[in-house]
């Protein structure tokens, strides 16, 4: 009785194992799969002869998923049947895998090909269908000179020997032509197809179409050389203007000031004195421009030298300093003890810098206090890092219209431009001088109290070795 049971047990085992195993023989895949599809070249070893599956296309183009013993099902060749019996769930898990990367390769938007070493191809997925319009059965067994253009063939040649020579080639932008005639761009990616002993067999290659974007990259190419020529001829057209305004303001100015030293009659005086301040206006404002363009161009050029600090930063005070006590408002100069006396740098524009600083506190505020504040520490390069503060108790401004204050042409408003004049260009020039020295300019302020505008700098040690330490007198 144990043994017709143990011949029952035995017979239902082998019968789920024939079933298990025909059903891992043949499966049929999805329409989505049913062109040929890229496959490993690298022949399967003794064992995996045995445990994995191939892909393979019917002659009507239905790809079909065979184990890879020609139908075989049961113990590998060479065991007995006294061995453990035959699993064939690898052999499922593997046609899966398969079956996976099978529908990634197809229904990717790049084009995916695989060719001998002469160049044929032996697969062409979806992606390639719809980027060359050749379709697989169209495309597997033709040369690479289906997609290549006639006066691109020779390149393409000389790419392919030097892919299989191991040059470096393997990615590239190149030309293709479609079935319909069109021209595209496409970027290539290559990689070597390998055998189980290394040896070259195949190549695998990805293409994706740029044409679009190397279209608009050429676009955005030109509207950039045209923007800088505009920006150039601009910068150009202002620097020449603002020099032929500039020679008869300078006689303007000369004469005027020549009249002013005869004798007038009080009224004539003053008529006289307000064509001077008109003139130095507008010589301001044509320098200002002249900044601009010159720093729009990239033509302002730093000059450095050996200077004394305090000296330079009365300098440009004192002009602030009239026009302050013309309003009634103070202004205060507070230098710190640690400033050395000389520094090496530019101190005309650090002159500019300060002097528009002071003249825009000035004029926004009127009553309170302009404070001038400057301190320095050692720098960590060496020399002396520079920091200047010009407060204000003046009308201040918000915070949206701050984070805009160091842009050309720009005020709090249009009333503002009305009641207290200007060109809305000292502050960007400032900014701009300030970075050309090589360092940075911010600014602090709240609507109604008052701003700060600050500045930090890095000056050099004098090249003549002078004293360096201590106030200046």
């Amino acid at each position: 009785m144990r043994a017709i049971e143990d011949q029952n047990t035995g017979g239902a085992r082998k019968r789920a194992q024939l079933r298990v195993g025909l059903e891992a023989r043949e499966v049929r895949l999805p329409r989505a799969l049913s062109q040929p599809q890229v496959t490993s070249l690298r022949p399967p070893t003794t064992h995996q002869q045995h445990a994995s599956v191939g892909v393979l296309s019917s002659h009507r183009g239905e790809s079909l998923v065979r184990d890879a013993t020609n139908g075989d099902v049961g113990p590998p060749p060479g065991q007995g049947s006294g061995r453990a019996p035959f699993d064939a769930r690898p052999v499922a898990e593997v046609v899966s895998d398969r079956r996976n990367l099978a529908a990634v390769l197809d229904t990717s938007d790049d084009a995916i090909t695989t060719s001998s070493l002469d160049g044929i191809f032996l697969s062409w997925n979806r992606g390639a269908e719809q980027l060359y319009g050749y379709t697989a059965q169209e495309a597997i067994g033709q040369s690479l000179d289906l997609i290549s253009p006639p006066g691109q063939r020779a390149t393409d040649h000389l790419n392919w020997d030097r892919l299989l020579n191991d040059e470096p080639v393997r990615s590239l932008e190149t030309v293709r032509e479609t079935k319909d005639g069109r021209t595209v761009i496409v970027s290539v990616t290559r990689s070597l197809i390998l055998d189980a002993g290394g040896s070259v067999v195949g190549v695998a290659s990805v293409g994706r179409d740029i044409t679009e974007a190397k279209r608009t990259q050429a676009l955005l190419a030109a509207a950039h050389a045209k923007a800088v020529a505009a920006s150039e001829m601009k910068s150009r057209f202002l620097a020449n203007m603002s020099h032929e305004i500039r020679t008869p303001m300078n006689g303007v100015l000369g004469m005027t000031e020549l009249l002013l030293d005869t004798e007038l009659s009080d009224d004539q005086r003053e008529l006289a004195t307000q064509v001077a301040r008109s003139g130095e206006d507008m010589m301001r404002i044509i320098n200002d421009i002249l900044d601009v363009s010159k720093i729009e161009a990239g033509r302002l050029e730093i000059d450095a030298c050996d200077f004394t600090i305090r000296g330079t930063i009365e300098q440009a005070c004192a002009v602030g300093q009239l026009e302050a006590s013309a309003k009634g408002v103070a202004l205060e100069l507070q230098i710190g003890e640690e400033i050395p006396l000389r520094a090496h740098g530019d101190d005309r524009r650090l002159r500019q810098v300060l002097r528009n600083l002071v003249a825009n506190a000035v004029k926004f505020t009127s009553d309170g206090a302009v404070t001038v504040r400057v301190n320095g520490r050692t720098a960590t390069g060496g020399g002396t890092l520079l920091q200047i503060e010009v407060s204000d108790t003046g009308i201040g401004i918000d915070s949206t219209t701050l984070d805009h204050m160091f842009e050309a042409f720009t005020q709090a408003d249009a009333s503002t431009t009305r009641r207290y004049g200007g060109s809305g260009l000292g502050l960007a020039i400032a900014r701009d001088l300030v970075a050309l020295m090589g360092g940075t300019m911010g600014a602090t302020s709240r609507l109604g109290e008052g701003s700060t505008f600050w500045f930090e700098l890095e000056l050099a040690d004098p090249i003549d070795g002078d004293e360096i330490a201590g106030v200046g007198a």
